[in-house]
């Protein structure tokens, strides 16, 4: 019976070969797009669980930041017993690391705790675990740096030169970091050289919130108890602070930070698990529309077989039988869907994982939930696919069949307009959804951010030896006349990413600002607007770590009228004044809305010289640039960016997601236009008689291709009618992610509706064309 079955399907899919194609074809791409985000959503789900403790482990962040004070840790276990152990790390920043002739700036890495190696799983391939940070000086390296340094040596006992500053002793080698870590790193150095490179206060300074600390309790379920103790615990530990102004913490379960933690510092940009429900529900929908599609088609085709069923029927076969033969040829079509999914996905896969930045693999042996997926979602889609036809046609008594004279009381065509309808809000959404996407983030990228973004060229400087003389750099660049302005400063406006306490008054210090350090030039380079006061100017000398520049927001949270002379103080710089006002500019994404800020003179923490040079000649200015760097710092590699494109690169996530519903949107049309093809050429077929007879009669070819026409055009208008309040819900949700964002306009739905109507018009016009045109003969000999 099986093999009569299976026979049956075969020849009914060769019989149709356009149908079968579309069949396939729709549901190939169906199942390709969810074996895709399942991947996808598989692996964001999976980040940080190879860690074997991570049930246990948490991060503690405070008011936003993810970054906390170095000395925490120590206190937080010595007042929690709860708490089994605790890890630090911290960001080293780009550095040079030499060894003999090869010299390599890396900016993948860390400073780190002895205990790292116990909190997280982090495997040691050579060394000592409980020694290998234990010491000053000391450097564990994943396997690609020890092999890039070292090559087939062992490492072991050997020096890495640190910023040609500090020997540092390699005591392990680390297997490399997993791709689904929330942080990854090349190498580890003990977190006790912190003393060492960034001064004796660094570990214990209340005040240096630079690291990030993770606690492992002995009991998960103690979570809770130790969070209602940070009340306490904060007063006691700082108490030198306004009590108002005390931060707050709170604990971060590791496997939660990726999806759920988007606070300021974090280590690595983060997943979100609202992108994840998206598109788990964009595949499931996208797969759910190449049902439909083979839905649609069999119910519409299988009036044709109509009477194959009553003579099965009569010959002795019952409801089940047919239902079995029918689901059964719908299952056969998506398993050979699949094989062609699985092609799909092997050959587009790689470029979808550089799309996405995340790397995604077909690795059946090692993947049960992918083979489960790949058995039970064509089966699935199969039984879905092929149930409504088979129900129903298998349903009528045979000699009710034998008495209708038209196949088309058998066709199902109530249900098959509701489905039209719901693809189409499906694809109109998408696009719609799209097209928002783009706009937005066109938005972004030509939004007055309060600064100049267009031709600067920036130069880091990665060594001691560039910024303790980047003024000969400067001074040297400045003598060409394509070269308007100079400046130094620690980070780039847009990716401000520092804060520390500050005071203003006698009450103590209040909670964290964010803050640039800068040279004179700095206003001046990003052609930014002083509102009240003066800018830098090397002609006051008590500007040098002595001055202050606020920006508008900080004032207005002070209160202060008239701030130009008042009392500020940061609290890893000296007490001095306020002597100007900056415009708001928007020193961080435009998801983040402007916090107070301060700018202040500090020639020992400048990270980026700023160049701004004439729109002229680019090539010109970089190559003058070049020259100078390379005669005043021949040991330091020449390294340049343009600031907008840095600019830009900041919002990655969103450029992915608006790649991301590019494709589906194509995935989504394509599908509904194969279903459309397919049930404007059956509903041809059906009314050939009636076109040759109208024809006869005089009925122009305009009026016949409107005839059929209208129907599908009512059916996708229905569909765009029901989509827009959905898709302006849903968008306007996402846009609120951002604190600077578009205003959604009636005219991008209404240009995407019509656009989509000109395509099912063209779709189906084609095809009514064709049967128009045919000779009235031939019509009416059809059958």
């Amino acid at each position: 019976m099986l093999k009569n079955y299976f026979k049956t399907a075969l020849r009914s899919l060769l019989r149709y070969k356009i149908y079968s194609f579309i069949n396939v074809a729709g549901l190939a791409l169906g199942l390709a797009s969810f074996l895709m985000i399942f991947l996808y959503v598989e692996n964001e789900l999976s980040y940080d669980k190879f860690n074997k403790n991570y049930e246990d482990v948490y991060r503690v962040v405070g008011d936003g930041y993810a970054r906390t004070p170095a000395s925490l840790a120590a206190a937080l276990k010595n007042d929690f017993p709860e708490i089994r152990n605790t890890a630090r790390i911290a960001k080293t920043g780009k550095v040079l690391m030499s060894m003999g002739e090869k010299r390599f700036y890396e900016e993948n890495g860390f400073l780190g705790d002895p205990s790292i190696l116990q909190v997280f799983t982090f495997p040691l391939i050579s060394g000592n675990p409980n020694k290998a940070l234990m010491e000053p000086l000391s450097i564990l390296l994943t396997q690609e740096t020890a092999k890039k340094y070292y090559g087939s040596e062992n490492p072991i006992g050997k020096v890495l030169r640190y910023d040609d500053k500090y020997d540092l002793k390699v005591t392990g080698v680390l297997r490399d970091v997993p791709a689904n870590s929330h942080f990854h790193f090349d190498f580890l150095i003990s977190m006790s050289t912190a003393n060492d490179i960034y001064g004796k206060d660094f570990l214990t300074n209340t005040l240096n919130t630079t690291v990030y600390t993770y606690v492992q309790l002995e009991n998960p379920n103690q979570a809770d108890e130790i969070q209602k103790g940070f009340l306490s615990f904060v007063k006691k530990y700082y108490a030198g602070f306004v009590e108002s102004m005390k931060p707050t913490l709170s604990l971060q379960p590791l496997s939660s930070i990726h999806l759920y933690s988007n606070l300021g510092g974090e280590i690595e940009p983060n997943g979100d698990i609202k992108y994840i429900y998206l598109f788990s529900a964009v595949g499931m929908l996208i797969l759910f529309m190449a049902c439909i599609n083979y839905m649609n088609i069999l119910t519409a085709r299988y009036s044709s077989r109509i009477k194959e069923i009553g003579v099965r029927k009569v010959l002795g076969a019952n409801q089940l039988a047919l239902i079995r033969q029918f689901i059964g040829e719908s299952i056969l079509t998506a398993f050979i869907s699949l094989v062609v999914a699985v092609v799909l996905l092997e050959l587009f896969l790689p470029a979808i994982s550089s799309l996405i930045d995340r790397t995604l693999t077909l690795e059946f042996k090692r993947n049960f939930w992918l083979i489960a997926a790949m058995i039970g979602v064509p089966l699935i889609a199969g039984i879905i696919s092929g149930s409504y036809p088979a129900f129903i046609l298998s349903s009528f008594h045979p000699s009710q069949i034998f008495r209708k004279t038209s196949c088309g009381q058998f066709s199902g065509s109530s249900v098959i307009r509701i489905l039209v309808i719901f693809q189409f809000l499906i694809s109109t959404s998408l696009i719609i959804s799209t097209v928002i996407i783009s706009d937005q983030l066109h938005y972004i990228r030509n939004k007055n951010l309060g600064f100049d973004k267009e031709n600067i060229v920036v130069l880091p400087l990665r060594e001691d030896n560039t910024r303790k003389h980047y003024e000969v750099l400067k001074s040297a660049l400045l003598r060409n006349t394509s070269v308007s302005s100079v400046s130094a400063s620690s980070v780039l406006p847009g990716d401000v990413q520092y804060y520390t306490s500050v005071k203003w008054n006698e009450n103590g210090w209040s909670k964290t600002m964010d803050f640039i350090y800068a040279d004179y030039d700095f206003i001046k380079t990003y052609k930014m607007e002083i509102e009240k006061g003066r800018d830098f100017s090397k002609s006051f000398g008590g500007d040098l770590k002595g001055a202050y520049i606020l920006n508008e927001t900080a004032i207005k949270n002070i209160g202060w009228k008239n701030p130009i002379g008042k009392r500020f103080q940061a609290a890893v710089l000296n007490e001095g004044k306020v002597i100007g006002v900056v415009k708001d500019f928007n020193y961080k994404s435009l998801r983040k809305k402007i916090d107070p800020l301060f700018i202040a003179v500090n020639p020992d923490n400048l990270n980026y010289l700023s160049v701004r040079i004439s729109a002229k000649n680019t090539p010109a200015s970089l190559n003058y640039i070049r020259d100078e760097w390379i005669k005043i710092f021949p040991e330091s590699p020449f390294e340049y960016f343009f600031f907008d494109s840095h600019l830009d690169a900041l919002y990655k996530s969103e450029s992915k997601l608006a790649s991301m519903f590019d494709w589906f949107s194509a995935l989504a049309i394509i599908i509904a236009c194969l279903g459309l093809f397919g049930l404007a050429s059956i509903s041809t077929i059906k009314r050939t008689k009636e076109i040759g007879i109208r024809k006869v009669l005089g009925a122009p070819v305009i009026k016949i291709v409107g005839l059929i026409s209208k129907e599908f055009i009512l059916l996708v208008l229905i569909a765009n009618l029901i989509a827009w309040p959905l898709t302006w819900y849903g968008v306007d949700k996402w846009l609120h992610v951002f604190a600077y964002r578009i205003n959604l306009q009636i005219l991008t739905f209404l240009f995407v509706s019509c656009g989509i109507m000109a395509m099912v018009l063209f779709v189906v016009a084609l095809l009514a064309i064709k049967a128009a045109n045919a000779k009235p003969v031939e019509s009416l000999r059809y059958e």
